[in-house]
């Protein structure tokens, strides 16, 4: 049953236990579980680069053609350690948003830079928060609505294969990187080796592991290339809402993820189609978002541990007050804290 939401935020994050990410009762389990959800995540990965593969090629030869390099001023790495040692903010466009967006304008008085998916920009912008960078990965035009508002002066960091004319549109400096695939699999083969035809020379300044999705990029932007050293997440939910919701705002945007009779669309079974929230309630997913939230689970231990071997350490707080970040078998990720966003930026200080 869900939690009421008069229950206490701190009390409901209690009843769920800390734990390693080898959670698992033994390692056979453990390899069965993670077999499964690689095995539907990689082919989805495989079933988005073949479906999407012609249309990444045309976008890249178009940005050179337009932009004509994307390494040295045109790169990501301008703003290598631009936030070493300081906190940041990665703004998803999970429903759980909604719980917490007002927080954001008490974070720019604050001086906290603000990293946003291209999908959330139009909602902070409703509110009037102007994020310090806006990432995107998108190829379609189809998604021209998200980066509806005042773009002036907002750096957009954006992939190699992003649509040439919603970059034209976008106000404020583009600057570039190219994400990796998975090459273990046919199809990341042949992408990368049709990609590298396209891209001759040293014109891609950065080239990233995203793990597919947006919120793998700020976080990769946000440590590996900028240096900060504590980072909160919010809207990071990889799953529905218990209520149904997909994103936070509602537009007709939202309208993608319902029928024509208004219902929600059938999401794609993983496992059992299910996964709990960080309050244990149960929650809609798909392979994607299961596989993007592992990733994102997984890279928090990684340079965590990376940073606790050297001596130092960097936080990572998940203040989304909601979805599936950090959910692991019986409780929650020990690797990263778990505040409300007003906390989360007095810890900030």
């Amino acid at each position: 049953m869900e939690e009421t939401k008069e229950l206490d935020f701190y009390v409901k994050i209690a009843r769920r236990p800390l734990k390693d990410l080898s959670h698992l009762k033994n390692e056979q389990t453990q390899k069965e579980y993670m077999g499964s959800w690689e095995k539907v995540f990689n082919n989805s990965n495989d079933i988005t680069i073949w479906s999407w593969r012609e249309i990444w090629k045309k976008n890249i030869a178009s940005n050179l053609k337009e932009f004509e390099y994307f390494h040295r001023d045109h790169s990501i790495k301008i703003f290598a350690n631009e936030l070493l040692d300081r906190p940041c903010i990665l703004v998803g466009a999970g429903s759980s948003l909604e719980n917490n967006i007002h927080h954001l304008k008490t974070a720019k008085e604050m001086g906290i830079t603000i990293l946003v998916a291209s999908h959330a920009f139009m909602y902070l912008n409703d509110i009037g928060v102007k994020p310090d960078y806006v990432v995107q990965l998108d190829a379609g035009g189809q998604w021209d609505a998200y980066l509806e508002g005042d773009s002036k002066d907002i750096p957009l960091l954006c992939d190699i294969t992003c649509d040439t004319r919603q970059l034209k549109s976008w106000q404020g400096p583009k600057y570039f990187f190219s994400s990796t695939v998975n090459q273990q699999t046919n199809a990341g083969k042949f992408y990368m080796m049709e990609r590298d035809r396209i891209v001759t020379g040293n014109k891609v300044g950065s080239i990233i592991e995203t793990g597919g999705h947006v919120g793998g990029a700020m976080l990769v932007l946000a440590r590996s290339i900028m240096q900060a050293n504590k980072i909160i997440f919010t809207g990071y939910d990889y799953c529905f809402s218990p209520n149904k919701k997909f994103y936070p705002f509602d537009k007709d945007i939202d309208k993608h993820w319902t029928t024509e009779n208004g219902e929600k669309r059938q999401t794609p079974p993983i496992i059992d189609g299910h996964i709990p929230d960080i309050f244990g309630n149960m929650c809609e997913t798909d392979g994607s978002y299961l596989g993007f939230k592992n990733i994102i689970d997984n890279s928090v231990r990684v340079l965590r541990a990376e940073q606790l071997a050297k001596g130092s350490d960097v936080e990572f707080i998940n203040a989304c007050e909601g979805g599936a970040l950090g959910v692991v078998e019986g409780g929650l990720s020990k690797w990263m804290q778990y505040l409300k966003l007003d906390d989360a930026l007095i810890a900030a200080k």
